[in-house]
């Protein structure tokens, strides 16, 4: 059996969480882990932008790794929101292909699906949130700033295909994302891949 690394993106709302706590439940906790960063730390900043992910990813045969949103931030939230520059984007797009290639030789399989949901759809689940107190600052901006966020969200597809490519998934309701994401999940389980060294953590 395999190691899997699975990344959940897509906007605010569009069912990231809710689709990673479903898999998570079919899977066990004995096979799979769902991991949601907070901000990086300025210890984080001063490391490698990839390091802290390294240490959260599946160390065993059999065992899976859900990332409710992972370094793929950077090319979108982070970028937005202004939380780093254009250079520190430019150095993250220059360093991804090899940060998952190296994935892939240390014997992960790595699964990568991008969720898209309509703005109106995104505005009803942001204001279902905000009338149950849950709405963060981030969410609050969302809306404003959805031509940024398309075109962020547009390069970051389009330059981070290789070699991993994206499965996204348009306007599919839960049991939908459940589904396709515990097929492949199942599929890269039982996909054969040579032993490997570990990864650098």
């Amino acid at each position: 059996m395999s190691r899997v690394v699975v990344v959940l993106e897509g906007r605010d709302a569009c069912g990231k969480t809710t689709t990673a706590r479903d898999v998570a439940g079919a899977l066990g906790p004995e096979t799979c882990r769902v991991i949601a960063l907070p901000p990086p730390t300025d210890a984080d900043r001063r490391g490698s932008y990839f390091r802290r992910w390294l240490e959260h990813l599946p160390s065993e045969r059999g065992q899976v790794v859900v990332l409710d949103r992972s370094w793929y931030n950077r090319a979108v939230v982070e970028r937005v929101m202004g939380f780093c520059s254009e250079a520190e984007v430019a150095s993250f797009f220059e360093a991804l292909p090899g940060f998952e290639a190296e994935l892939l030789g240390a014997g992960q399989q790595l699964l990568k699906f991008f969720f898209v949901i309509s703005e109106q759809e995104q505005a009803r689940r942001l204001e279902g949130r905000r009338l149950e107190g849950r709405l963060t600052a981030i969410d609050a901006t969302s809306l404003s700033s959805s031509g940024a966020y398309s075109t962020a969200e547009e390069e970051m597809l389009r330059r981070t295909s290789a070699p991993v490519p994206w499965t996204v998934m348009r306007d599919v309701d839960r049991p939908v994302r459940r589904a396709a994401v515990l097929a492949a999940i199942e599929a890269a389980l039982v996909s054969r891949s040579a032993p490997a060294p570990a990864l650098d953590r």
